[in-house]
């Protein structure tokens, strides 16, 4: 993961910057050859789970996570608690459905150790009933909708229990 912390930022005023700074994939450069995992960890968030910690690495290097830089068009954008709520017509985005849902088969087709396991496809489920949630920062200002917004997907890993799997996940507007 590349990351961008240098607190000599922090003294500029009125730039929007955030702290840290993910590498995007963008859909046409995803290949699911480059996934690979950790070994098993404690899951401190499931209690009696595991975690495996998502990695992407090509000839290039290697990143902590997979962050896929992608665009939707977006009908509604309302607040849900404390995320952001984007409603979607199935059928304008099609093609970024089914993409996004064969990378989340494709990683929980690597988890070891699932028999008498069921998967859990939560980003599918989502994206099946014509809307995702997006992770926000309850202090900005709801995002106007440039249609369509991009949108960046970060994958960190993989959760397991007794008798399920699936990603942890996170939907982000990318700030234009």
């Amino acid at each position: 993961m590349l990351y961008l912390h240098d607190k000599r930022l922090k003294h500029i005023k009125n730039i929007n910057i955030r702290p840290s700074m993910y590498l995007a994939i963008r859909p046409k450069n995803f290949n699911k050859d480059f996934l690979m995992i950790s070994d098993k960890t404690r899951n401190n968030v499931i209690g009696k789970g595991s975690f495996y910690r998502l990695y992407y690495s090509d000839e290039n290097g290697t990143i902590k996570g997979l962050f896929l830089d992608f665009e939707l068009e977006c009908n509604k954008v309302d607040k849900y608690f404390n995320k952001l709520k984007c409603e979607f017509e199935k059928s304008k985005n099609a093609k970024i459905i089914d993409f996004i849902s064969s990378i989340e088969r494709s990683i929980l087709n690597i988890v070891p150790n699932k028999k008498n396991k069921r998967p859990v496809f939560r980003v599918n489920e989502q994206l099946q009933n014509g809307f995702i949630k997006i992770f926000y920062d309850n202090e900005s200002k709801i995002p106007e909708i440039n249609n369509p917004p991009r949108l960046l997907l970060k994958i960190s890993g993989i959760w397991t229990n007794d008798h399920e799997y699936g990603i942890t996940f996170r939907f982000f507007f990318i700030r234009q």
